[in-house]
């Protein structure tokens, strides 16, 4: 991820990225995957953030638990997995 970002932060800062060719001739001597390139250059930013795998993906459900009595605490599960794309 730390690598994208520094392609990001260098399109930001040089005016001559906004060139197409200039663009992919960039992007061609980075160290990014195929795809994070091919995202780069077509300007998918979805795509780009499947490809960074560093991105856990978070889902928390709360389930209720009955405790002794009417009362009810409320607990949260949380798992975390990241993908590999």
């Amino acid at each position: 991820m730390n690598k994208v970002i520094e392609v990001l932060i260098q399109m930001a800062s040089d005016s001559s990225l906004s060139n197409d060719r200039a663009l992919t001739s960039m992007l061609v001597t980075t160290d990014l995957t195929e795809s994070q390139v091919f995202a780069i250059s077509s300007k998918n930013i979805e795509r780009l953030a499947e490809t960074i795998y560093d991105l856990p993906m978070i889902k928390c459900v709360p389930l209720m638990v009955p405790e002794d009595g009417n009362e009810m605490e409320i607990f949260t599960c949380i798992k975390t997995f990241a993908t590999n794309v």
